[in-house]
């Protein structure tokens, strides 16, 4: 589960900054008439802008969320570590040798 998480986590890191420096480069072409051919493709880098803010928005979530499970996974492996000690501490009791325990009673 640990290994899943540092997995997606990695693959959450994509660069979707570049997605808005695409707006911001067909915005600058908005003025070239071959750029502004429709008057839908005006409305692309605007689009492009929003789009790039909400996966940046997303993706910070999402990393942020996988980091607490990552943690969250980390203490279970302790917990569960010190839960298998005390396991075997009391399954291999130690060996008492049959003498004087104190000086009183061997006195």
């Amino acid at each position: 589960m640990n290994v899943s998480a540092s997995l997606v986590s990695g693959a959450s890191r994509v660069e979707v900054h570049q997605l808005g420096q695409v707006a911001s480069l067909l915005t600058s072409m908005a003025g070239d008439s071959r750029a502004s051919g429709c008057a839908q493709g005006k409305h692309l880098p605007g689009y492009l802008r929003e789009l790039a803010e909400d996966l940046v928005s997303e993706r910070d979530t999402s990393i942020a969320e996988l980091s607490a499970l990552r943690s969250n996974v980390e203490h279970i492996k302790e917990i569960v570590a010190m839960q298998q000690s005390y396991a075997n501490a009391v399954a291999s009791p130690k060996r008492w040798t049959y003498g004087c325990w104190s000086r009183t009673a061997c006195g």
